[in-house]
C-alpha cells in the first residue's frame, strides 16, 4: 500500500480589462490658453484662501473652507485636463482655430 500526498493547486485567473480600442480616443479640449491661466490663477488663489481659513490665518466663516477647497480642485483640475464639462454641456470653447 503506497501513500499518497494530495498536493492543492489554487488557480487564481485574473481578468484585465482592454483599454486598447479606446487608446486612440482623445478627450476634445474646450479650455484656451488664457482661460487655462485663469483657471490656474483663481484655482491657486481659492485654494491658499481655503487653506488659510481652515487653519484660522483668516476670519472667515467655517462653510467658506470646503467650499472655496472645492473651487480650487475644479478650477485646478479643469485646467490641466484642458477640458471642462460645462463648457461642453453648453458648447463653450475658447481654444484657438487650430487643431486639437
Amino acid at each position: 500500500m503506497s501513500s499518497h500526498i494530495n498536493t492543492l493547486y489554487i488557480v487564481q485567473t485574473i481578468h484585465y480589462y482592454d483599454w486598447r480600442p479606446y487608446q486612440n480616443m482623445k478627450m476634445k479640449h474646450n479650455i484656451g490658453a488664457v482661460d487655462r491661466t485663469t483657471r490656474i490663477l483663481i484655482g491657486a488663489i481659492t485654494g491658499i484662501v481655503s487653506l488659510l481659513t481652515l487653519t484660522n490665518v483668516v476670519s472667515l466663516p467655517a462653510v467658506v473652507s470646503p467650499v472655496f477647497g472645492i473651487i480650487a480642485l475644479v478650477m485646478l483640475g479643469t485646467s490641466v485636463i484642458g477640458s471642462c464639462p460645462l463648457y461642453t454641456l453648453f458648447g463653450i470653447n475658447t481654444c484657438s482655430a487650430s487643431p486639437q
